[in-house]
């Protein structure tokens, strides 16, 4: 318990670091309110453009022209894909003078045939203003900084962008990463599942199946044991475990003892480490459905998408900022996420994406309601949310040690349990 003169001059110190926060907070709202024609022209050219995963060239050229010109190094193709980029601002000699990188991480991929149904057309230009407004905040102080706008293509595609950028090391070089999604409401994520998908073929020995069956091996008794032994496994699994399977290819005549056939195998489980058993154990029932079969299994891997994990720290950091500036639509954590590429960040690096209302109705993404409305103007408005929201939480862990302190040992946390 503080007395006296002490007391008083805790007291002092917390009135001047709130009345600073204050002005930054002003500061930030300026600089992006500023900014928003150029972000919103930009979101608009994105989303008019409409293109799916790993072919964002025009998206990706617009983008980082507008980086160029203010000032960012920016590097594309990165982190070996050709629609990625880094775009990098460093202030009085950056990480290597002692300094945090923050990272803002923005995807521009559209679905196939459909469009902006997911309003990723969105988040860059918000988190290009994030940047200019940290950078604005910053620039005249000695404190050494450095940002990073990190384009990341395709998270729509199984197996997603973010995924490919970090095993070349993509995000390496940032300490911390922040990203926004528009939704229906202003809230952050749940943990989503880890996914483990694989196509299994099996391969037997055709024969007339009426004159003489008994000289064939079926492919498809194959698939008829490799779905039933899914199923037994399934009522033995933890809960959040997600089993799913379609036949892609079973035969062609019913006069004929099929020798070949396709199942494309999907699993999840909110931990990787779980689901990698499981994976053995689903592999091991498609061995066992060959042998019991006589035919012959090949397993080829398509996808391997790590879970989120939810740093609540930077989350409560995020959702006070969202308080701050009077963003509309605060609601709980959404439930019930499916499977992302953010996770292949959130294991390397704390990391948290806010969930900006961009749409005034409760229709879901990927439809067309999203489509028909990603140029009104409660998408614009996710822009300015986005964006202020995340340079004052960014600000406060470039500038305030106890903030970062708490971010990070959430995350150590994480790492241990994972």
């Amino acid at each position: 318990q503080l007395h006296g003169a002490t007391a008083g001059y805790y007291k002092f110190q917390r009135y001047r670091m709130g009345h600073a926060m204050e002005e930054i907070q002003k500061q930030i709202a300026n600089i992006v309110s500023e900014l928003m024609p150029q972000l919103c022209a930009l979101s608009d050219e994105i989303f008019d453009y409409a293109e799916p995963g790993y072919e964002e060239y025009r998206s990706s050229a617009a983008l980082t022209k507008w980086l160029r010109a203010h000032d960012f190094e920016v590097t594309i193709p990165y982190a070996g894909l050709d629609t990625a980029f880094c775009a990098v601002y460093r202030h009085k000699g950056g990480r290597a003078a002692g300094g945090r990188a923050v990272g803002f991480l923005g995807e521009y991929d559209a679905l196939r045939g459909q469009g902006h149904g997911c309003a990723h057309h969105m988040q860059t230009p918000a988190m290009i203003g994030a940047a200019m407004a940290l950078r604005g905040v910053l620039e005249s102080s000695d404190q050494p900084f450095e940002i990073h706008v990190i384009g990341t293509p395709s998270e729509e595609s199984l197996d997603g962008g973010k995924n490919e950028m970090a095993a070349h090391g993509g995000f390496d070089h940032i300490d911390v990463a922040f990203m926004v999604h528009g939704s229906t409401l202003t809230q952050l994520e749940t943990p989503s599942l880890a996914l483990i998908e694989m196509d299994v073929e099996f391969h037997g020995k055709t024969a007339h199946a009426g004159i003489a069956p008994y000289a064939g091996r079926s492919a498809v008794d194959a698939v008829t044991m490799l779905q039933t032994g899914l199923g037994l496994m399934r009522n033995h699994l933890k809960d959040s475990s997600r089993v799913s399977n379609i036949v892609l290819a079973g035969g062609t005549a019913v006069n004929s003892v099929p020798d070949f056939a396709k199942v494309k195998v999907e699993i999840r489980h909110s931990s990787m480490a779980y689901l990698e058993s499981v994976e053995q154990w689903t592999r091991e029932i498609a061995q066992a459905a060959a042998m019991a079969t006589q035919t012959q299994v090949q397993i080829t891997p398509v996808a391997h998408i790590y879970n989120t994990t939810i740093n609540d720290a930077m989350g409560a950091l995020l959702m006070e900022c969202a308080e701050k500036f009077a963003c509309d639509g605060i609601a709980p954590p959404r439930k019930d996420c499916g499977s992302t590429d953010f996770g292949a960040v959130t294991h390397r690096l704390p990391s948290c994406c806010l969930r900006v209302k961009t749409i005034e109705t409760d229709d879901p993404p990927h439809t067309d309601a999203w489509v028909k409305t990603g140029k009104e103007a409660r998408a614009h408005q996710g822009i300015y949310d986005g964006a202020v929201c995340c340079a004052l939480a960014a600000f406060r862990l470039v500038t305030d040690e106890a903030s970062w302190q708490d971010v990070y040992q959430c995350f150590l946390a994480h790492q241990k349990e994972n």
